[in-house]
């Protein structure tokens, strides 16, 4: 188990202040620094589907953690949710997370490729 942990964000679009790219940004919130802009519903909605799902490490027996994607707790906010996955687990849960952050509005940031992914009534515009 030599192996690192893949890490994910996932925020309205709305919250990130001008002209920050989505590295800076997801930097400002693992450390604590991002200043909070209010309830998101879409997050809110997010976060309540992907636990529906996977529950998070908190809440999963010890005998069922085997299953569980998540490598520790997942850190929630009003408006964002970052995710740490357990390098086996990445590939799976990588489509249903984007497909997740899609749906409800949402920025999804890969921080090991940095790469941002818009939710698509963003790229409409």
């Amino acid at each position: 188990m030599g192996s690192m942990n893949f890490y994910l964000g996932v925020w309205s679009g709305e919250s990130v202040p001008f002209g920050l790219d989505a590295r800076t940004w997801y930097a400002a919130l693992v450390e604590g620094r991002a200043a909070a802009t209010g309830f998101h519903a879409g997050v809110y909605g997010f976060h309540q589907e992907l636990t529906r799902r996977y529950p998070d490490v908190d809440m999963v027996a010890e005998e069922d953690l085997d299953a569980c994607p998540w490598a520790c707790a997942l850190d929630v906010s009003d408006h964002y949710v970052l995710m740490a996955l357990l390098p086996d687990r990445y590939p799976g849960m990588l489509p249903l997370v984007l497909h997740l952050a899609d749906r409800h509005g949402l920025v999804c940031f890969d921080p090991q490729n940095s790469q941002v992914h818009l939710p698509s009534h963003l790229l409409k515009s």
